[in-house]
């Protein structure tokens, strides 16, 4: 049975979500505690495998809790559920949780959040996937510009020039952010030329996502890579899913986290070819003979694909619930979770993966198409009728991304 805890020092809001879930206690071990002291408690009896929890709390405070909750129960999902007032704390709790819920949160949300949380951690704790992660030398770390840049970031006096001052301490990078947003990708009418005005003109949600793809995809050693892995390539991929997987969500919402998840969906590959080049390049030259998909390839292989590697190496580095799960999903959403009309980041990142890997394969094979038809979860979604124009967007915005790389 799952554990699920929550922190709040207001009883009448552990009073309200104690009877919204009383269904779910067959299924639930529901845990509450007013503050972080009796909570921690709770966690060294037995760890939970999510924890939710408010912020403002007397003693110790809900970035502190959570710090604590990182080191006694490391494999538990955290659940930020804080009010409007609380904004400034949670910032500084974005490094460390994997969700971020408002008060007053709906009864359908917050369960539905947990179950997904729930299915996620499954999936991670897979034995299979853990057999395959151990078996790599060493897990890489989340970048430390990126990091560095999230925390400046989440500090509400920071200014926009020490936020910029982060990445001109690192020429390459400064000059990648700044071709980028000078190019027909993002449509500037006038030259940008320093950081600042990149930030302004992009904003700070995609100067982080360029930030970190742009980190990831530069491994120490790239002469280790299998000869079948092109990094340039893996780079256009990424860039131009994102890009597309922005257009698609339903709400702008869910804009930047679709967009962060889309530039990550394939970082398994990365990880796979960097820290076990001579199993992936077994799996590569296996596809390339069969001409088969590379997630079957990689499943048939070692048990598990890419999605998952990289959804466990992003669940470790505690980035948002809903980046980990779609990257995780981004082969394989559940028919049974799609919604007419709704694309939200899981639908985005697979639609957006199918159109660009369509568009990539037709180079070599002009027969190849994905007929939305085919698929019970894009039937379910009813986006057929938008297949074609999505079709033409991808390719007139891979002859911009092509530019870039």
């Amino acid at each position: 049975m799952s554990r699920i805890l929550f922190v709040d020092d207001e009883a009448r809001v552990l009073s309200g979500i104690r009877r919204t879930l009383r269904p779910r206690r067959g299924e639930w071990e529901l845990l509450f505690a007013e503050n972080g002291e009796d909570a921690l408690a709770l966690i060294a009896s037995d760890p939970p495998n999510v924890v939710v929890t408010d912020m403002r709390m007397p003693g110790i405070d809900g970035v502190e809790f959570l710090e604590r909750v990182v080191e006694a129960a490391p494999d538990a999902i955290r659940i930020v559920l804080s009010g409007h007032a609380d904004v400034e704390s949670a910032l500084r709790a974005v490094s460390i949780a994997h969700q971020f819920l408002a008060k007053p949160c709906d009864a359908i949300l917050l369960e539905s959040v947990i179950e997904s949380a729930l299915a996620l951690q499954s999936q991670l704790s897979d034995p299979t996937l853990r057999r395959v992660v151990s078996g790599m030398r060493t897990l890489p770390t989340l970048p430390a510009v990126y990091t560095e840049l999230v925390r400046m970031l989440s500090d509400p006096e920071a200014s926009p020039a020490e936020v910029a001052q982060i990445l001109e301490r690192e020429p390459a990078m400064c000059a990648r952010v700044l071709q980028i947003a000078n190019s027909p990708f993002f449509g500037a009418r006038h030259a940008i030329s320093q950081i600042p005005q990149a930030m302004g003109f992009l904003g700070t949600a995609m100067i982080k996502n360029l930030v970190l793809c742009l980190e990831i995809f530069q491994p120490a050693e790239t002469g280790s890579l299998p000869a079948g892995y092109c990094l340039a390539a893996a780079q256009r991929h990424a860039l131009l899913t994102s890009d597309l997987t922005r257009r698609l969500v339903t709400h702008r919402r869910w804009a930047d986290d679709a967009s962060m998840a889309a530039m990550l969906h394939d970082i398994g590959k990365l990880v796979w070819a960097s820290q076990l080049p001579k199993v992936y390049a077994g799996i590569l030259e296996t596809q390339r003979l069969h001409a088969r998909p590379i997630e079957e390839v990689e499943a048939d292989s070692c048990g598990v694909h890419h999605g998952h590697v990289g959804a466990f190496l992003l669940g470790s580095w505690g980035l948002p619930l809903r980046i980990v799960e779609a990257v995780a999903l981004h082969h394989g959403p559940d028919p049974a979770s799609a919604e007419p009309g709704r694309i939200d980041v899981v639908a985005a990142v697979h639609i957006a993966n199918l159109l660009v890997t369509e568009h990539e394969t037709i180079q070599s094979d002009p027969d190849y198409s994905i007929d939305p038809a085919d698929s019970e979860y894009l039937r379910a979604l009813g986006v057929a009728p938008f297949w074609e124009e999505w079709r033409a967007l991808t390719a007139d915005r891979a002859e911009i991304v092509k530019s870039l790389f």
